[in-house]
């Protein structure tokens, strides 16, 4: 299998065509592939547990008076971080090898999420040290998060890639069913601290199948020279590609506008639904984790659909619709319907972005490319602060249809001006 997969990664002829269920069996055929994967699945299990964690803390015991905002200004300290560091985790990703890089940023957040657990268990924990620890969380996971996809290409190369990514979608978002469940119910059992020490134990699991993958095979060339000029060479690249351009640009108005209705839900559930309970915040979160895990197998099962382009613009499209909705449902059982069908249209918009740039990006700039759609990432909590804002001078309702009307008319517009994606 090792030899297998040096054929293809260096460039083997097209393969014919599969079944959609022959090209998720031929990624997963791959042991480097498989262990990739266990690490995806156990690092996006201990993120939802610990967001559950983070946001119930913040709202219910350290700033119960205003929530929503400091909500936002820990989503702001991680966005702050993520914003500064995901370039240099390019840069990083394409000039070292991927293994190590994930290694290394796995131990510094390993050592963030035991420090939280320390503190939240001694009841030491206080505002300041969310800043902190949020802030060193997301400069370490901006550099992560990207090395991470870009070492799927490496390990399937580009006969297997796309089965390869709906695949690890697939699973990844399994864990935005199970991982807020979980955080839900360990605050109810165990108290809030459990949650963060299970993430801390998720990292331990992650860092051990990384340890057990083999020296993947790349392409020669990537970043070299001075690290300035290298990073430089990655943003010249894209905003010069017709395709990529527009779709780091629709994933920059996704990120930043409309991912903060997630983050805010603790918010949502107290002031809106008026519950102080965990398990509802959970039971919310699972809906949308189970949506996206829809939308992740509706992705799969389309296999090589001709007009992905035109399917990203749509979904986006009615993603802001659906965020508008939600700002105008105030019923527990209306709010867990919505957020199945946000959570599916979500997954559709990221694997399809996701899908399309991994397929068209050249492999010597792929880390930096990826860097870059990270920074999307950034721009949420960033958003979340202006949710959180929005939320504290008028009301949650408002923030919701404020910023999903932005994302439609926003990528509407880019729809206009963009035919490569249209054509894609």
């Amino acid at each position: 299998m090792a030899q297998g997969q040096q054929t293809v990664s260096a460039g083997a002829p097209a393969a014919p065509a599969q079944s959609r269920t022959g090209r998720l069996r031929a990624a997963f055929a791959y042991p480097d592939f498989r262990l990739l994967l266990y690490s995806n699945l156990v690092t996006q299990g201990g993120q939802w547990t610990q967001q559950v964690g983070r946001g119930w803390l913040i709202v219910h015991t350290l700033s119960k008076a205003h929530g929503e905002l400091q909500l936002g200004l820990t989503a702001f300290c991680t966005g702050i971080a993520m914003l500064v560091s995901a370039p240099i985790g390019g840069v990083l990703s394409d000039r070292f090898d991927r293994r190590r890089v994930i290694m290394a940023t796995q131990f510094g957040l390993l050592i963030v999420a035991l420090t939280m657990s320390i503190l939240v268990s001694t009841h030491s924990v206080q505002l300041w040290h969310m800043y902190i620890l949020s802030f060193a969380s997301g400069s370490v996971f901006s550099m992560n998060g990207p090395t991470r996809q870009a070492l799927v290409h490496d390990v399937v190369g580009d006969r297997d890639l796309t089965g390869a990514i709906t695949l690890n979608s697939v699973v990844m978002n399994s864990m935005r069913v199970m991982g807020p469940a979980l955080g839900g119910t360990l605050i109810w059992l165990a108290g809030v601290q459990g949650t963060f020490w299970v993430q801390a134990g998720c990292y331990v699991l992650a860092m051990s199948q990384v340890m057990q993958m083999k020296k993947t095979n790349r392409t020669k060339g990537g970043a070299k020279g001075p690290f300035v000029k290298s990073l430089a060479e990655g943003v010249r690249y894209t905003r010069g590609d017709a395709l990529l351009r527009p779709l780091i640009l629709i994933a920059f108005v996704t990120g930043f506008l409309g991912m903060s209705y997630l983050q805010l839900m603790p918010a949502y559930v107290t002031n809106v639904l008026h519950s102080d309970q965990g398990r509802t915040l959970g039971w919310l979160l699972t809906c949308e984790g189970a949506g996206a895990f829809i939308g992740a197998v509706v992705a799969s099962a389309m296999g090589d659909y001709r007009y992905r382009g035109r399917l990203l613009i749509s979904v986006v499209i009615a993603f802001g619709c659906l965020i508008v909705v939600l700002g105008l449902v105030n019923s527990l059982v209306g709010a867990m319907v919505l957020l199945v069908v946000l959570g599916a249209i979500n997954s559709t918009v990221l694997v399809t972005n996701n899908i399309l740039i991994q397929t068209n990006v050249s492999d010597q700039y792929r880390g930096r490319v990826f860097s870059l759609y990270f920074l999307t990432f950034s721009l949420s909590p960033i958003g979340v602060l202006l949710g959180g804002s929005i939320a504290e001078l008028i009301s949650l309702d408002v923030t919701f249809i404020a910023l999903g009307s932005s994302v439609a008319i926003i990528v509407l517009w880019l729809a206009t001006r963009s035919p490569s994606v249209r054509r894609a």
